[in-house]
């Protein structure tokens, strides 16, 4: 009896592993990637090039990195790579450059969001995005990391890494800077999509979660009034709480958004003491498995949300 027990347990684990690690065990693993959304958009680059497959550094349901400290295994997957590809400010809350290097010494780092129009965390403060808002250039200081959560920026990143992937290998030059193209093209149409919804609805006021969703709002048109926790993992007092409530009913908030990968009793609290609903929206930081299409289809259930909660 015991033993089939253990064996039912390692047939669910190897499941769980399985699902998480999706296509991402048909290369060499010379190609790693940080975090999940990296994950998600090398796979469509180096799609057709079963020898550039990546390999997933951390788990792909951690959700955002911010609290995550690095293990052994991490480690021996940076020594062994011959390229890191990063999200380029996520990373820093863990790891830094110069830890790379000290790692593995000749590996390539490359920086997908190196390219991408910054949001100063600075001027964060309120969480008031009209949707206009872009900063012209980058500047000095602390950036809100949560780049892949706009469509639109995700495409930067797409392009970046396609290129650097292509001056890397050159044989597969042509096929890589082709698939990040067409990748970055539907991420753009899907955006615009997207925006053109939003734009219909008459209140583009939203509380959220976290600041996850500041670069998804500047660019799709949607204004962050609030948000629920103020410092990653760390649970927001009473008097918080309630101004959030307060700022629901001010601005005559259908619902409050929790996220998927965080507990939802502080977005449970708020939108009780609003007399709000309660809805998710994913910032496809992770996913219960690893495949091509998850970014788009995550997108497709926020817009879902965002529907039912400014129509």
């Amino acid at each position: 009896m015991k033993q089939l027990i253990f064996l039912k347990v390692i047939m669910g684990l190897s499941i769980i592993l399985t699902a998480c690690a999706g296509k991402n065990n048909a290369g060499k693993g010379e190609v790693l990637t940080s975090f999940y959304p990296i994950q998600i958009f090398t796979m469509n680059i180096t799609e057709g090039i079963p020898e550039l497959a990546p390999k997933l550094m951390i788990p792909c349901t951690l959700g955002c990195p911010h609290e995550y400290s690095m293990t052994p295994g991490d480690m021996e997957k940076i020594r062994s790579a011959k390229v890191l590809i990063i999200n380029g400010l996520m990373e820093s809350s863990f790891i830094s450059p110069e830890k790379i290097k000290a790692l593995n010494p000749s590996v390539t780092l490359i920086d997908s969001g190196k390219e991408a129009v910054l949001i100063p965390l600075e001027e964060e403060e309120g969480h008031h995005h009209d949707g206009n808002t872009h900063e012209e250039e980058h500047h000095h200081g602390k950036y809100n990391p949560h780049l892949w959560v706009s469509p639109f920026v995700a495409a930067v990143q797409v392009r970046v890494i396609g290129r650097e992937l292509s001056a890397l290998y050159p044989k597969h030059s042509e096929k890589l800077l082709k698939n990040a193209e067409n990748y970055a093209m539907k991420l753009e149409a899907m955006g615009e999509t997207m925006k053109k919804e939003i734009a219909k609805f008459p209140n583009k006021k939203i509380i959220a979660f976290h600041e996850a969703f500041d670069y998804f709002a500047r660019d799709l048109g949607l204004d962050v009034v609030g948000v629920l926790e103020i410092e990653p993992g760390v649970n927001p007092g009473p008097k918080h709480l309630k101004e959030m409530a307060n700022l629901a009913k001010k601005y005559n908030l259908k619902a409050v958004f929790a996220e998927a990968q965080y507990p939802a009793d502080i977005a449970e609290m708020v939108a009780k003491e609003a007399g709000i609903r309660l809805l998710i929206l994913d910032p496809a930081a992770s996913a219960a498995k690893i495949e091509p299409g998850m970014y788009e289809e995550i997108m497709v259930k926020n817009m879902s949300a965002l529907k039912e909660a400014l129509q």
